[in-house]
């Protein structure tokens, strides 16, 4: 066959080189030692792999991202270095990634989680102030069977067989995982800047000069729109939002989101377009300003981005979580998919 087969030598088969090896998720938990990470990297060096992730997780003792974590990452990116391995930043405190571990959603409700709730109300409407859509219906089994569009800004008097469909947009409750913070909202790009700032930028200050050689890249964790720890009023369905999402919806589909909103949750005519439409328009907010603005950074800086978002093997929870997950490859420099459990 000869030593070359399609331009791959065959040493290179036999004896990979590190580009050609696997890069393992290393935990960073309990207390960081230099020592003991320099140890482990070439721990990891003898077992045959090409590099690594530092990748922050459960237990960890060490502030992350303070000095001392800082310090520890320099030595890895140092010993790696030497070793011929690449070292590979990973992007949050543990996951889901852009919360940096509840500091973002800590700057306030707009950088927080949001959902359109829907409240099914029989019996008399009294204004709040807190409704951006109000309907008068004729609900049955779950389905639509007629309805319009009323002011709710006004009160409004229930006539027998329909009921009121209230429509609010909530800021999700805090939860354990995020240090008792929100998830946070990867629709808002100020967002996304934040966590940019708060987790990209400290590594480019710290160890920008290996970017693009030691450093090949930065990983992001599960990423979504939603996330199993958001919760908002009991009782109340709810899709992901964020504020600004119905003038950008109008602006990319052509007409207000409001006026046909009850069929994303109600079957009846018309529920196929607008369904299509809402997470169409979902998959191209976050997109564009979660994976597009994360990958603009990295490119300016000499960084592959890299990663996997949730469920991409479930094409409904995918949906419910991002919108579609494809569109977000077209901004890393590495697309990656998770498989677990196999």
């Amino acid at each position: 066959m000869g030593a070359e087969r399609k331009g791959f030598a065959e040493e290179e088969f036999r004896a990979p080189s590190p580009g050609h090896r696997a890069l393992p998720f290393w935990a960073w938990n309990a207390k960081l030692d230099k020592a003991e990470i320099a140890a482990q990297i070439r721990s990891m060096k003898a077992a045959g792999m090409g590099g690594f992730f530092m990748h922050s997780r459960d237990g960890l003792e060490t502030p992350y991202l303070g000095n001392e974590w800082m310090d520890a990452a320099r030595e890895a990116i140092r010993v790696a270095g030497e070793e011929g391995l690449s070292a590979w930043l990973y992007d949050e405190d543990r996951w889901p990634s852009g919360a940096s571990g509840g500091k973002v959603p800590g700057l306030g409700d707009a950088y927080r989680a949001k959902g359109l709730t829907i409240e099914v109300l029989e019996g008399d409407y009294a204004p709040s102030g807190e409704a951006v859509a109000l309907f008068k219906a004729r609900i049955d089994g779950g389905a639509w069977r007629g309805g319009e569009r009323v002011d709710p800004a006004s009160a409004h008097g229930a006539r027998e067989g329909e009921s009121f469909l209230v429509f609010r947009i909530e800021t999700a409750a805090g939860d354990e995982w995020f240090n008792g913070e929100s998830p946070p909202d990867n629709m808002n790009p100020d967002a996304v800047d934040a966590f940019i700032g708060m987790n990209y930028e400290p590594y480019r200050a710290a160890v920008g000069e290996s970017f693009g050689g030691t450093v090949p890249g930065i990983f992001t964790d599960e990423p979504s729109v939603h996330d199993r720890h958001a919760r908002y009023t009991p009782g109340r369905g709810w899709i992901p939002w964020t504020f600004g999402f119905a003038e950008f919806f109008a602006e990319r589909r052509g007409y207000d989101p409001y006026d046909r909103i009850p069929l994303v949750f109600f079957g009846g005519e018309g529920q196929d377009a607008i369904r299509h439409d809402y997470w169409r328009t979902v998959t191209e907010r976050f997109s564009e300003t979660y994976s597009k603005r994360i990958s603009e950074w990295c490119g300016r800086y000499g960084l592959a981005f890299t990663g996997h978002f949730l469920w991409e093997n479930q094409l409904g929870v995918a949906t419910r979580t991002g919108g579609a997950i494809m569109p977000h490859y077209r901004f890393q420099q590495v697309p990656g998919i998770d498989l677990l459990c196999e």
